[in-house]
């Protein structure tokens, strides 16, 4: 056969492979977040957006300190090593397993030689340092007591920030309670007279030590034992505001409206 009657054959020519089609993957949808309300707002809390529930986002770890160190200042190594060893020494083997109102130490070794004057409480026993050392311990007036008159101090006779603010004794919340009670005819040990005397004393600064009238601060902080719950919350009664706030660490409807009828007696 002629050639010019052959097929034509290149062979030089290219084949073109089509290129592989990638595998489609599914985006992982973000976990959606509900917003608290006003009421529940936590000021260390700054993203409720989609992107908070992206897998790459790690969570913030505060390391625990010493229980006198607050999170910016400077942790003192020595003091801190030297408290826990104290705290330490003499304890029980299972004193994890003790409940609130037992010793966690051996037999003697909780009762303090030296007693510790706070000057609004005096200790006499370690197991009081130790619910405030350890973690999931409860705690009682006193240590809040003691906490709240030194920030209390401290915000009296700082002359650095002009932020003015004081706090309130754990009596204050069932003193006003009781003066609720007393004008809405509920029977109490004190009358109305009494009760209302004793506010204005808190008010005017002359129910306790390094005390600050309220006409000359922006906020006062009020610690409240919600009765019945063995929980905390944090009032702040906010003058330049005109309204009350609430720092409160439980967030359901319960709780919630459970903490809205106990606010409404300070309103």
């Amino acid at each position: 056969m002629p050639n010019h009657l052959l097929p034509s054959v290149n062979t030089l020519q290219n084949i073109v492979l089509q290129k592989q089609v990638e595998a489609e993957v599914t985006p992982t949808p973000a976990v959606r977040h509900r917003r608290p309300g006003p009421f529940n707002i936590s000021p260390y809390m700054t993203s409720f957006g989609s992107d908070a529930g992206s897998p790459s986002r790690q969570p913030v770890v505060f390391y625990m300190k010493h229980p006198f160190v607050s999170l910016s200042d400077k942790e003192e190594s020595d003091l801190f090593s030297n408290f826990w060893i104290w705290l330490k020494e003499d304890l029980l083997v299972k004193h994890y397993k003790k409940n609130y109102a037992e010793d966690r130490y051996k037999k003697g070794k909780a009762t303090l030689s030296q007693l510790f004057n706070f000057y609004v409480a005096t200790i006499d026993n370690k197991n009081w340092f130790y619910n405030i050392g350890f973690e999931r311990q409860l705690i009682d007036n006193l240590h809040i007591d003691v906490l709240f008159y030194y920030i209390r101090k401290k915000a009296k006779y700082s002359n650095s920030s002009t932020y003015k603010f004081t706090n309130l004794c754990c009596n204050f919340n069932s003193v006003l309670l009781n003066a609720w009670n007393a004008y809405y005819g509920i029977k109490g040990d004190l009358s109305k007279e009494v009760l209302d005397e004793m506010i204005i004393d808190y008010i005017n600064g002359y129910k306790m030590l390094a005390y600050t009238s309220w006409h000359t601060i922006d906020d006062v902080f009020i610690p409240v034992n919600l009765e019945g719950m063995l929980h905390w919350i944090l009032i702040v009664i906010s003058f330049n505001d005109r309204c009350i706030k609430v720092y409160d660490s439980i967030n359901n409807s319960l709780h919630h409206s459970f903490v809205v009828n106990h606010i409404k007696k300070y309103a």
